[in-house]
């Protein structure tokens, strides 16, 4: 009999929030989870946004060769999917509605496969969990079958939102960041999904598609800047209509010069990484606080073990068929990492790209990545924003070698 499949991605859930000495989450399911599989310590994405990873797991190759400069998900011919359905798998979904998820949609066969998180805020803590139990038992009897879910439950954070549904975790004992109290959140819905799995004829994926920012103190960017709410309420009441836009302008610069001086004041004894944790949320970046991710297998076929294996996003696809016995004749970058006990001959080396913004941007970097090496640079010049660092030493890449 063919081992069902549930890969749950949870979108910007990084590593230090789930395992190792920083957690402040909460998070008895996923511990209970990891106690029963393989969790992998060093798993790290290819780059920093949801589509430029998730063409990578999919396809198996790196950025580069499925466009770096992508704006929706991309599926080539020999995708996982493809290959999990020709070799008899059904394949079922559930995603946000969104447009770049459209080619997903499309091959997976529940018609009912997308949720609103926008306009309808459908998150665990709303209905999503509902939802997601409601498709795992209605899909029981089509077997073997694959089951993607994409969880977006930590994007609010990234508009600068606290998300909805999570009062209950406003706590200290859940983490004293709105990150750490979110993924306490999102482990209290998991615990009610895994219920609903059978762990003894199913394999169970847990991971990310990239890290994010905890800012330091929970002190973001836009805490440092001035709101002038009673000079904005004067000014509309005594100055002429036709002078709002101007006076809004020159009162923003003041703002942002008032806001910049007191980031730098309050950074001076502050490390790289502590600095740069309070970047706006969407500064392009190839550090690892946006690159390491949790990776959990659990369930049929998978023993209890802590494994310290270098591990990319563009070899899970390979060692999902490997687990599942299934051939894989397509030229792909990534490598099976199935047995979790193998070691490999050579090094492996990750091709690293930041996400792109629709137009070209200064901040666009392109690197690599070893186990114990980091390099990156600006992706239209080698000599602009040069960064190579010691990730073994140096884990939280705060002493850029070329510098010195």
């Amino acid at each position: 009999m063919k081992t069902n499949v549930v890969f749950l991605l949870i979108d910007g859930l990084r590593y230090d929030q789930i395992h190792g000495d920083f957690k402040e989450s909460f998070t008895p399911n996923i511990d209970s989870l990891i106690k029963k599989g393989t969790f992998f310590e060093n798993s790290f994405a290819c780059a920093d946004g949801t589509i430029l990873s998730l063409n990578t797991v999919f396809n198996s190759l790196f950025s580069c060769k499925t466009n770096n400069r992508a704006r929706k998900i991309i599926l080539n011919e020999n995708n996982i999917f493809a290959i999990l359905k020709k070799s008899g798998y059904s394949v079922f979904g559930l995603v946000p509605k969104m447009k770049i998820y459209d080619p997903l949609t499309k091959i997976f066969e529940n018609d009912e496969n997308v949720y609103d998180w926008i306009e309808n805020n459908e998150s665990l803590q709303t209905i999503l969990s509902k939802k997601i139990i409601d498709l795992l038992n209605k899909t029981k009897d089509n077997s073997p079958r694959f089951t993607y879910l994409h969880l977006l439950d930590l994007h609010p954070l990234r508009e600068g939102n606290a998300p909805k549904g999570i009062d209950k975790f406003y706590d200290e004992k859940f983490g004293k960041s709105d990150y750490a109290k979110t993924v306490s959140s999102i482990d209290f819905a998991l615990g009610e999904i895994i219920k609903q799995i059978d762990l003894s004829n199913t394999l169970v994926i847990i991971t990310s598609d990239h890290g994010e920012r905890i800012p330091f103190e929970n002190k973001r960017n836009t805490d440092f800047e001035p709101k002038f709410n009673t000079t904005k309420n004067i000014g509309k009441k005594i100055l002429p209509k036709n002078t709002h836009s101007i006076s809004g302008k020159i009162l923003s610069k003041i703002s942002n010069s008032i806001k910049e001086k007191k980031i730098k004041d309050n950074s001076v004894n502050l490390s790289s990484y502590q600095k740069r944790s309070r970047d706006p949320y969407f500064t392009l970046s190839l550090f690892d606080e946006l690159l390491h991710v949790p990776l959990l297998f659990v369930g049929k076929g998978v023993t209890s073990k802590i494994q310290s294996n270098f591990i990319r996003h563009v070899d899970l696809y390979p060692t999902i068929l490997d687990l599942l016995d299934l051939e894989n004749t397509s030229k792909i970058d990534g490598k099976s990492f199935f047995p979790f006990t193998k070691n490999f001959e050579e090094e492996l080396v990750s091709y690293l790209h930041t996400m792109p913004y629709e137009k070209p941007h200064t901040a666009d970097s392109v690197g690599i990545r070893t186990e114990k090496y980091k390099y990156f640079r600006a992706v239209n010049s080698k000599n602009e924003n040069v960064h190579l660092y010691d990730v073994k030493n140096d884990p939280f890449e705060n002493n850029n070698i070329i510098k010195n």
